[in-house]
């Protein structure tokens, strides 16, 4: 069956986000690792440190990319400033952004960045959390204008990653919420899908089958539910916490439909958590993962698995960080000045 689902990729990158921290500030460092389209197949086996553009503010995390524009972003507690930088490595075009927050206690939960095709311009998305409750702010590139919309759903995150990155997908970012449901004197907490249309400005919900997508019989103890987008469909990925982890990665095969949830394959394995990077229609599929190495220390690393033979290979790459999150991009010679 996976060979159905396949993403059919050209050449493609690994960024490697491995940032430092310390208490008078992040330490940004960065590599790219390139691959072809065989997920595990590095085309120079060797990890490349990138130096951002000279901008006038030092960035942290990498939250993603679109059309081949990298986006950047941090968050300034004591001056409450959204700092934000997006950057095409492949024309050395950037652009700084600083949002100056309307509130003073916040929590900055989640940032995306995607095309909106309505007005051929792109958005860059941060979703605040105050109290008890959230908000997404929207900045359009050509404008350089920002919307606030508030009371959406807040975001689960994962194990994976420190801060959360929003997954595009047809237009539309998407994130794993929380969900209280009341029913009479009883109260419940779920978990939803949550989409957010670019163009349209709104969100609305999907639903996950909990009952048989997310490992809730009680022998299983839920540890990391993480989206993924590959090619033009929606992957819900997960891990449980038995003895041995299992991964198992489902695709919603009509988007939007509850029904057509699919399991693709279901692998014990030894590395503990695992993001989903690459998977190719031979079967092998490249993920970031975390295990515990001696001294019980957990240590990041890229892990590639064939479905085939049920054999997994942490790939020994030359100048490796030791401690990073990943995310994948294709470059592009799209230019940041196109946006009206």
């Amino acid at each position: 069956m996976h060979r159905n689902h396949a993403v059919e990729n050209n050449n493609y990158s690994v960024f490697l986000d491995a940032t430092y921290y310390f208490r008078r500030g992040p330490v940004p460092s960065y590599y790219r690792v390139d691959f072809d389209a065989a997920p595990g197949s590095s085309l120079n086996n060797k990890a490349v440190k990138i130096n951002l553009p000279s901008s006038n503010v030092k960035f942290s995390s990498f939250i993603g990319s679109c059309n081949g524009i990298l986006c950047f972003c941090r968050f300034d507690y004591v001056n409450s400033v959204t700092l934000c930088l997006l950057w095409n490595p492949s024309t050395q075009e950037f652009k700084d952004i600083v949002h100056k927050e309307p509130y003073s206690i916040k929590e900055v939960m989640a940032y995306g960045f995607g095309y909106d095709h309505k007005i051929d311009d792109y958005k860059l998305i941060l979703m605040f959390q105050f109290n008890f409750n959230s908000e997404i702010h929207v900045y359009t590139l050509g404008s350089s204008s920002w919307k606030i919309i508030g009371n959406t759903p807040r975001v689960h995150r994962g194990t994976g990653a420190d801060t959360y990155s929003l997954k595009l997908l047809n237009g539309s970012m998407h994130w794993v919420a929380r969900k209280v449901v009341v029913t009479g004197d009883q109260q419940t907490v779920t978990k939803v899908i949550v989409s957010f249309d670019i163009a349209e400005e709104k969100t609305k919900e999907i639903q996950i089958p909990i009952a048989t997508c997310l490992l809730v019989e009680e022998e299983y103890k839920l540890r990391n539910v993480e989206l993924v987008a590959l090619g033009n469909e929606l992957h819900l990925s997960v891990v449980s916490g038995k003895a041995s982890d299992i991964f198992e990665l489902w695709v919603m095969e009509d988007y939007g439909v509850v029904d057509s949830w699919t399991k693709l394959f279901s692998i014990s394995n030894n590395w503990g958590w695992g993001t989903l990077l690459s998977f190719d229609k031979s079967g092998k599929i490249l993920l970031f993962t975390g295990h515990c190495s001696q001294g019980n220390q957990v240590k990041k690393t890229l892990v590639s698995y064939d479905l085939r033979y049920g054999r997994s290979t942490f790939l020994n790459i030359d100048d490796m960080p030791g401690r990073f999150t990943a995310e994948t991009f294709i470059g592009n010679l799209v230019s940041l000045n196109s946006a009206r």
